[in-house]
């Protein structure tokens, strides 16, 4: 089992990525990471799913982890799917893996999640199947009105104004020690630009608007204790969903970080057997 990691240049930004690479595999996977955090923490779940025969990759999405980029920022959010898409492109050419003819899964956690979300909406030919967890559609405590107005004054006159993201380990873990992990990475950042999460927000409304469009074969695994998002928008996107080859799964009593939870092996079990059923080899 070989690792590698580089830079992918995109839109002037250089993209830290990595992979593990089997000496045999029938698929590859690319996982997507969430909001504050970065590719490192998709490490185990990688590993796992190595050991099972399929090719994995991750990138730290730009302003986040070991990729540039302003800390908590980018332009437009479609920045991050045009990235997660530019990768997934360059694993099908065969500049990351050599046999580029196996089938890729997007696999995306948190605003991850929405990131593969959109990116088969608009890039359906980028993947062969997409693999949701928790994924970003609405967030279980709305804001007040007066505090959607002034985000929305300080996203159009201060876009690069840096504003706390809410998001600390035991809002989103059960474990003490993953807990202890999260809130102790030195890479995760907690805040988030006034304009990048204007521009997050309106994405989550118009993805989950165009569920109905949505044509590549889709698993959503969801938290059923989410304390970030709300559940029922994961579920009625996977009930909207314009595909017949679909399933959700809801997780009763997990929090929001379904990879990390003490459960994380069902989780692992039932991701395996959907993608058995999918990888055509």
């Amino acid at each position: 089992m070989a690792r590698r990691e580089g830079y992918l240049l995109s839109k002037g930004v250089r993209l830290f990525h990595w992979s593990i690479t089997p000496d045999d595999y029938s698929a590859h996977l690319l996982f997507v990471h969430g909001m504050a955090e970065h590719s490192g923490r998709y490490q185990e779940v990688a590993e796992h799913f190595a050991s099972l025969g399929y090719c994995c990759h991750a990138l730290d999405l730009r302003g986040l982890g070991r990729s540039e980029g302003p800390r908590g920022h980018a332009d437009s959010f479609q920045d991050l799917i045009d990235d997660t898409a530019l990768l997934a492109d360059t694993i099908r050419s065969g500049a990351v893996a050599s046999d580029a003819a196996r089938p890729l899964f997007l696999v995306g956690h948190s605003m991850g999640g929405l990131i593969v979300l959109a990116a088969g909406l608009k890039y359906p030919a980028v993947c062969n199947g997409v693999i949701a967890s928790s994924p970003a559609l609405e967030v279980k405590m709305p804001l007040p009105g007066w505090k959607k107005a002034l985000a929305a004054l300080s996203a159009k006159l201060m876009p690069r104004l840096s504003v706390d993201n809410g998001i600390r380990g035991k809002i989103a873990l059960r474990d003490p020690e993953e807990i202890k992990s999260y809130d102790e990475d030195p890479l995760l950042y907690t805040k988030v630009s006034a304009g990048f999460y204007a521009s997050f927000s309106q994405v989550m409304s118009e993805t989950l608007a165009n569920a109905g469009k949505f044509s590549l074969p889709l698993l959503i695994l969801q938290a059923g204790d989410d304390q970030i998002l709300n559940p029922g928008a994961a579920r009625q996107f996977a009930l909207d969903a314009g595909i017949d080859d679909k399933k959700f799964i809801l997780y009763d009593g997990l929090y929001h970080a379904l990879f990390s939870e003490p459960e994380k092996a069902q989780v692992f079990d039932d991701m395996a057997a959907w993608l058995k059923a999918h990888t055509h080899i």
